[in-house]
């Protein structure tokens, strides 16, 4: 939305779950924060700390600065006006204070504010500095606001995006990507909040296979279980790209066991005679012969093992 008719936004997707924060609601996605001119903002980043450039900091830096007004952001930025290079109801602005600024390095950084409830939302993610003032470009500098694309204004975007979806949008000033609906102001939906995460894959391949356990059902506890899934780990190697989920587990009487184990040794049996029957048939027709009666005498023993049944 703000760089020649291109919407200055992305999203990254991250290789692992980071827990260790506080959650941040997104503005437009997990609901709407109410927000008014003037309204207290936080810029955060790892941006330079000298108006100039340079003097990058190891710590993250924030600075609280006020909302402007759309009209003030538009007046800050003339000649992007004029050619009609962004449309700033996609934007937000902040700052116009001496020494309070983002600055360089601090691009694609968030703007946040803190609701009356204590909830952090993020509002937008930092694009450029104002043309204005135009004898200096320096961060900081008096009357500068930072622009800022408005993530309710790309909410459609993030939640195809999250849901792996096709997403298409004209990238013109007058045709933003805003939502086609939204929330009332001053709500968080939880049930939207918790449909914007991207789907769980428990892994990327699956162990599947079935075992014979010395015990009853009621003995297979959670010390069991986790003793069961430690073993099938350190089999294959300890690979972390292994996870064993147990998905069912069911009690066999001894009756069931030995029926099962005697099926399994007749199909062998049959298998067996059927590779011996073509191994001794003379000519290729012999054993297409031979091998079409062991076929059909195999379906002849399902048949008999399924009306016992």
């Amino acid at each position: 939305s703000t760089s020649e008719d291109h919407d200055d936004i992305a999203l990254l997707r991250l290789d692992r779950d980071i827990t260790d924060v506080p959650l941040v609601l997104v503005n437009g996605v997990n609901g709407t924060v109410p927000l008014a001119v003037g309204d207290e903002v936080s810029l955060l980043g790892f941006g330079s700390t000298n108006p100039s450039g340079g003097n990058v900091p190891s710590v993250l830096q924030r600075v609280k600065v006020d909302l402007s007004t759309q009209a003030e952001c538009e007046a800050a930025n003339p000649w992007t006006l004029s050619k009609e290079y962004v449309n700033f109801s996609n934007v937000h602005c902040f700052g116009g204070h001496p020494g309070k600024d983002s600055c360089s390095g601090d691009s694609g950084g968030p703007a946040s504010i803190t609701a009356a409830d204590g909830r952090e939302w993020l509002l937008g993610t930092l694009s450029v500095g104002s043309e204005v003032p135009t004898n200096t470009a320096d961060c900081g500098a008096p009357g500068r606001l930072a622009s800022y694309s408005r993530t309710d204004r790309y909410a459609n975007f993030i939640l195809d995006t999250l849901h792996e979806k096709p997403f298409e949008c004209s990238c013109t000033n007058r045709d933003p990507c805003a939502p086609t609906s939204s929330l009332p102001v001053g709500t968080a939906s939880e049930k939207q909040a918790a449909e914007t995460q991207p789907e769980e894959k428990e892994a990327r391949f699956w162990l599947v296979f079935d075992t014979e356990l010395p015990m009853t059902l009621s003995q297979f506890g959670d010390e069991q279980r986790a003793i069961f899934v430690e073993a099938v780990l350190a089999a294959a190697g300890g690979s972390p790209d292994l996870i064993v989920t147990i998905l069912s587990v069911t009690e066999v009487t001894l009756t069931e066991r030995l029926a099962s184990r005697e099926e399994r040794r007749r199909d062998s049996a049959i298998a067996l005679d059927s590779k011996r029957a073509m191994r001794d048939a003379g000519s290729t027709t012999e054993r297409l012969a031979a091998l079409e009666e062991r076929r059909k005498e195999m379906v002849i023993s399902l048949d008999g093992r399924r009306a016992m049944r």
